[in-house]
């Protein structure tokens, strides 16, 4: 509740007590006029606006009424903003949560043992995994971003075999994303997956998939803008990982 600071000193009895009546219907005052207030503080138009000038709001009672709702949309957006951060805090907790330490290592092994390494996504997923072929060809990597409409064309003419192919997944069941992954398995190639999409069809040629924890679907203009951070999370954790191997062995 909006909360009035009286200054006692500078107002009389019969304004305290207009100003009073004011802080107690403060949730009801748009509803109010001046003449209302007058009326129930058997006071005048003219006494309820020395009152609520003397008290600090030199325009008057619709000052008072900016400030109240000042108040309160401030208070909603920091309720807002409160919501926003727990979802990404949930979001990663639960990813964390569910990943298992075996399949990462697994994941490692796979990257650790593959000529070749291509990173597949759509859309917006794009960006999470193009960070990803960036952060691999640091380590030195033999990693390759493919990302547009011919992805399972280009798959079928560049991978082969024992080399990995790494599926970005939001939630998407693109079939790009499964013709691509049963392309790869039919030359014998190793396939892993990060996506938050448990029931993706193309799960089931995977050797390895890490699976985030998504809340949620968002969508603006009918383009899912869904924050990518489990996804961000769980290649961070390999890359990290990777980087601590590497430092691990040329310092022995």
């Amino acid at each position: 509740m909006y909360k009035i600071i009286l200054n006692q000193t500078a107002l009389t009895k019969s304004e305290m007590l207009i100003m009073k009546y004011i802080q107690d219907n403060i949730d009801n005052l748009d509803q109010l006029s001046i003449n209302d207030i007058a009326k129930n503080t058997f006071s005048s138009i003219s006494s309820v606006s020395r009152a609520v000038k003397k008290s600090g709001y030199k325009g008057g009672l619709s000052e008072l009424r900016f400030r109240i709702h000042e108040q309160i949309n401030n208070k909603n957006n920091k309720e807002l903003i409160y919501q926003i951060m727990q979802k990404s805090l949930l979001e990663t907790k639960q990813t964390f949560d569910n990943l298992e330490h075996d399949q990462i290592l697994n994941f490692i092994k796979l990257v650790m043992s593959s000529p070749k390494i291509f990173v597949i996504s759509n859309a917006i997923t794009n960006f999470c995994s193009g960070e990803f072929e960036l952060r691999m060809n640091i380590l030195g990597f033999n990693t390759f971003h493919i990302s547009d409409l011919n992805i399972d064309m280009k798959i079928n003419a560049l991978i082969k075999k024992n080399d990995l192919l790494v599926i970005f997944s939001l939630n998407e069941n693109a079939d790009t994303m499964y013709k691509a992954a049963k392309l790869a398995k039919n030359k014998n190639a190793k396939i892993a997956a990060i996506t938050c999409n448990k029931n993706a069809k193309f799960l089931q040629f995977c050797d390895v998939s890490l699976i985030g924890s998504k809340i949620g679907v968002r969508r603006f203009n009918k383009i899912d803008i869904a924050s990518r951070i489990p996804l961000y999370n769980i290649s961070r954790i390999i890359t990290d990982y990777l980087r601590y191997e590497i430092e691990k062995n040329d310092n022995n």
